[in-house]
């Protein structure tokens, strides 16, 4: 789960954006329902932090979730920026302990239909051809200096993308990957060569984990540029970009970059929060016209009737498979021009083993399952594996809750030797075994 300072920073973020519209009101009415909508969000937030502290005092991230998930039925009468701020904070947890669905479905709370805002059929996408988006942007990033592509932070499916691109991208001569989880304070991470919890906020998502620990493996050397929380938007984005600065072609002018992002951190126009954003700022200042790749707009959500009319339409009549751009000759399509240079359209979740495929990887994992007595008498547990060569402070190559009862989702691991672990929600190791992966 997040720590209690970057779950801060976002509640921080959502005040901004609740007293950014009230500054914009004259109106006393509408300045108090923001006043008032503010006052939920901090008093929730140091509930939520009051529950998790307790949670934390015997047990693990399991019994965070379990004491956050008990909590949704007292905050019903606190107001929707109370919810607001809870589902948040469990959809970081979950997304953490594999519950994917979950986790999109929190992030989904208090979105609207999105009936409009794009084509809802292909007529946009006419002398377009579909085209694998890992080769396609392999093929569009050859020549440049510098790759920006976001993610939803909820969403691991985007993870695993830029995880598959790494290699390409490095064949193709990149040499640096920033990301913007990544804590300065982390000074041993490239020689001890896998994440830990002290590694980033939102690095105990083994995907994200394994985006880091295979950076480094594929000889990339790994920059942390985030810019500290509390100094307001402008301060964080043009502090994430001077340190790019400062870190990559300061020191290596002849450096390729690749930067994954969460969501408009990468546009190239527009604002974010009302002022120029980290790629906007980076391009000003080093003259570098970066390849900007958005995976965020074309993605599946809790439901159909939230998700862009275009995606809609490609994801169940065309019936995609795989992550995919439209290209006509060599140019891509991307659904706002001038904003972001290619849009990626990732296929809905489908579940072999109780897991989504895109967790196979095309092959580079494969499933393992446990027997249905490894949960001992635990009611909940979690299920983790961790690369037997790595500290046992190593971010888990994968890991998933269960639930006595239920048949366990298996665990998608890679070739190699891993310590399998059923944990309970006290943190003590209920199961274990050592196994390999051939």
């Amino acid at each position: 789960m997040l720590p209690s300072k970057t779950f801060r920073a976002v509640i921080v973020i959502l005040g901004l954006l609740v007293s950014g519209s009230a500054g914009a009101q004259d109106d006393d009415a509408q300045r108090r329902a923001m006043e008032e909508q503010l006052r939920q969000l901090n008093e929730a937030s140091r509930e939520i932090d009051h529950v998790i502290r307790e949670a934390r005092e015997s047990g693990n991230l399991l019994a965070e979730l379990i004491a956050l998930r008990d909590l949704e039925q007292s905050f019903e009468g606190k107001g929707p920026m109370a919810m607001q701020a809870l589902k948040l904070r469990r959809m970081q947890g979950e997304v953490v302990l594999g519950n994917y669905a979950a986790a999109i479905e929190l992030g989904d709370f208090g979105q609207g239909p999105l009936s409009s805002g794009g084509p809802a059929s292909g007529e946009v996408l006419s002398g377009f051809e579909g085209a694998a988006a890992l080769d396609a942007i392999a093929e569009l990033a050859k020549d440049r200096k510098l790759v920006l592509i976001n993610e939803a932070h909820h969403q691991p499916q985007h993870r695993v993308f830029t995880l598959q691109l790494l290699a390409a991208l490095r064949e193709a001569g990149f040499t640096h990957f920033a990301a913007e989880t990544l804590y300065e304070s982390d000074e041993g991470l490239m020689k001890r060569g896998y994440p830990t919890e002290a590694t980033g906020a939102y690095i105990p998502e083994p995907v994200y984990g394994d985006l880091v620990r295979q950076a480094i493996a594929l000889g990339f050397q790994v920059v942390p540029y985030e810019a500290a929380f509390g100094n307001g938007p402008k301060a964080r984005e043009d502090g994430q970009a001077q340190n790019l600065i400062v870190r990559v072609f300061e020191k290596d002018p002849d450096a390729r970059l690749i930067v994954h992002a969460g969501y408009a951190h990468i546009d190239e126009s527009g604002t974010l929060a009302g002022v120029k954003t980290m790629a906007q700022v980076l391009k000003e200042r080093t003259g570098i016209d970066p390849l900007t790749i958005d995976q965020t707009l074309m993605s599946e959500h809790s439901r159909p009737t939230l998700e862009h009319p275009l995606y809609r339409y490609i994801a169940d009549e065309m019936g995609i498979e795989q992550a995919t751009v439209f290209l006509r000759e060599e140019e891509p399509w991307t659904a706002q021009p001038g904003r972001r240079d290619v849009t990626v359209f990732h296929p809905r979740s489908a579940l072999e083993s109780g897991r989504p495929t895109w967790l196979w990887m095309d092959g580079a994992r494969k499933p393992f399952e446990v027997p249905a007595e490894a949960i001992g008498d635990a009611k909940r547990a979690i299920l983790r594996a961790r690369i037997q060569a790595e500290g046992e402070d190593a971010i888990p190559i994968d890991q998933v809750e269960i639930v006595k009862g239920q048949a366990f989702p298996a665990l998608m691991l890679p070739e190699g030797e891993h310590v399998i672990e059923v944990v309970g929600s006290d943190d003590e190791v209920i199961w274990t075994k050592t196994i390999a992966i051939e």
